[in-house]
């Protein structure tokens, strides 16, 4: 199944929505993405704190690469879960991120939702911290495409406008 076919059937069953972000919108997911990683690589703060950088830094890269396909997620239980499942389909290059984000992930929420404690090793922060580096690095490329799109949108949308002008302003 292909990524659009994957993103269609989820939101059929309201799993997503449509979604059509500003650039400034997926640039504040990665601005966060950039604090978080700076947050998980600090060795001065805790190892459960560097945890929880690298999580939201993941998270904040996976809702850029999902947004910039043109959905986001819904608020029904699991949203997070969808972008997890989906980071080897959403950057491909990044696949070998899933495991380890993907682990990290249930650590999360059985600590969230069942108040299970995080074990969070320096082995562990090491690998999450080097999987969001790797995810951040093809969701920044995945950015240049997006922009590079939209200015093509931008542009020719505007065009129709900016000949209608040109032939406003050659009338006497």
């Amino acid at each position: 199944m292909t990524l659009q076919e994957r993103l269609a059937n989820l939101k059929k069953i309201n799993q997503l929505t449509d979604h059509r972000p500003t650039l400034q919108e997926v640039q504040q997911h990665l601005e966060n993405a950039k604090d978080h990683i700076k947050d998980a690589k600090n060795t001065s703060v805790s190892l459960l704190g560097r945890f929880n950088a690298a999580y939201n830094a993941s998270h904040a890269l996976l809702t850029a690469a999902l947004k910039m396909n043109g959905y986001r997620t819904g608020d029904s239980k699991g949203h997070r879960q969808i972008l997890f499942e989906m980071l080897d389909q959403l950057m491909p290059g990044a696949a070998s991120a899933k495991s380890v984000l993907g682990h990290a992930h249930i650590l999360r929420n059985k600590s969230e939702y069942d108040a299970d404690p995080i074990n969070a090793t320096s082995a562990l922060v090491t690998s999450m911290t080097a999987a969001v580096e790797n995810l951040d690095q093809e969701v920044r490329l995945a950015f240049k495409t997006f922009t590079k799109a939209q200015a093509a949108t931008a542009s020719t949308k505007a065009a129709p406008h900016a000949r209608a002008q040109r032939r406003t302003r050659q009338r006497p």
